[in-house]
Parts: C-alpha cells; structure tokens; sequence
C-alpha cells in the first residue's frame, strides 16, 4: 500500500417528514476523489462508517482491528494510527435532492 496522506469524507445528511435520517458521502484520497457513498438510511455519524466501508474495499486500510464484539476500529483511530490526517464532517441538507 503506498503512503497515504490525508483522508477527507463529506457527508451530507437529511431527514424526511417522518425523522427518518439518510446520507450520502464523498470520499477524496490525498485530495483525489476516491468514490461515492451512495443514498442510504442512516442518523449520526452513519455516513462516516459507510466510507469508511469504502475505503476499506478500495483496499486502503489494511490491518484494519476486528474486535470480539463484531465491531471494527473506527477510521479516525485507523488513521491516527498509521499518520494519515483524516478529517470528516457532515452537512445537513434540507432536501432529499440536496443530498
């Protein structure tokens, strides 16, 4: 794996009539889009998890820690790990379209 040296993810989250949170995310490696996270359910810090899932099948997080529980290390702690600077943050939308 070549050295990475940043990792950014920009989710955008939005919540329909219901309280029903969806999100969508983008994924740029060293400043290069690396993909997509498509529209999908989910509140929170969800979108964070999805690219993480990602980044991982693009094959860049290899070593990634699997815990007993079935739980997996969080990107953030991944990247801490390896000195990779990792930023991500969410922006919430007010229309499905906007995601």
């Amino acid at each position: 794996m070549k050295h990475l040296k940043s990792i950014e993810v920009i989710g955008k989250r939005w919540m329909d009539s219901n309280g029903n949170t969806y999100h969508t995310a983008t994924v740029r490696v060293d400043g290069e889009h690396l993909t997509n996270v498509p529209y999908q359910y989910g509140y929170g810090d969800n979108y964070e998890w999805n690219a993480a899932k990602a980044i991982e099948e693009a094959g860049l997080m290899p070593g990634r820690e699997k815990y007993a529980n079935g739980s997996m290390e969080s990107a953030w702690r991944y990247f801490e790990r390896h000195g990779v600077k990792y930023h991500h943050e969410a922006i919430d939308v007010p229309r499905k379209k906007d995601l």
